[in-house]
């Protein structure tokens, strides 16, 4: 499985159920911007958010360890 093939798989169901138009989101690996662009690409895509991403490939950012111990913790507030 691959980013792409996920986005074109859901251009599939969207083709299927003969949705011309929709609003996309997608959050984390859904929402990698090569998958989502790839998505708005192929389908009339009305808006197209991303959120809780990262662009993935040669440009993605890895978190660094203090980063998800603290997501991993509770949130004290």
């Amino acid at each position: 499985y691959s980013t792409p093939l996920f986005a074109e798989d859901a251009v599939a169901v969207l083709d299927e159920l003969g949705v011309e138009r929709a609003d996309v989101y997608g959050t984390s690996m859904g929402g990698r911007t090569r998958a989502g662009w790839r998505t708005a690409i192929h389908c009339a895509v009305r808006r197209l958010v991303l959120g809780c991403t990262s662009p993935g490939g040669p440009h993605a950012v890895e978190r660094t360890m203090a980063v998800r111990r603290s997501l991993a913790g509770p949130d004290r507030d």
